[in-house]
C-alpha cells in the first residue's frame, strides 16, 4: 500500500520537527517561532485530508476507466501524432520498440496513466 516506507517516515519525522519548532517551547527560543493557533493547524490538516482523498478518488475511477477499456480519451494514440517533420528524428510507434520498419510489426505503445 505504501511503495515507499522510508520516505514516508521522514516526511513525518519533519512533519513532527516542525510542530515541535512552533509548540516546545525551548525550541521557540532556538528557532525564533510562535505558537501558531490550533484552527491554522486544522485548517491546514483538514485541506490535505480532502485534497488526498480527492486524488484517490480520481485514481481510482482512472483505474477503472483503464481497466474496462473507457479510457480512450485520455490515453495517447501514436497513429494520429505525425512526427515525420521532427527535426530529431523519427519517434513514430514503428520506430520506437519495434525493428522493423513495417507498421503491421509495431508493437501497441499506451502510456500509462499516472495513476
Amino acid at each position: 500500500c505504501f511503495p515507499n516506507m522510508a520516505l514516508n517516515a521522514a516526511f513525518l519525522f519533519e512533519v513532527v520537527l516542525g510542530l515541535a519548532a512552533i509548540y516546545i517551547a525551548f525550541m521557540q527560543n532556538a528557532f525564533d517561532t510562535a505558537a501558531v493557533p490550533v484552527q491554522y493547524i486544522a485548517m491546514a490538516v483538514s485541506s490535505l485530508v480532502v485534497i488526498s482523498v480527492i486524488e484517490e478518488l480520481r485514481k481510482a475511477l482512472f483505474r477503472y476507466l483503464e481497466a474496462n477499456s473507457m479510457c480512450h480519451w485520455c490515453l495517447d494514440n501514436d497513429d494520429e501524432r505525425d512526427v515525420s517533420s521532427d527535426s530529431e528524428g523519427d519517434y513514430s510507434s514503428s520506430s520506437y520498440g519495434s525493428s522493423s520498419e513495417d507498421e503491421s510489426d509495431a508493437v501497441d505503445h499506451k502510456k500509462p496513466l499516472l495513476c
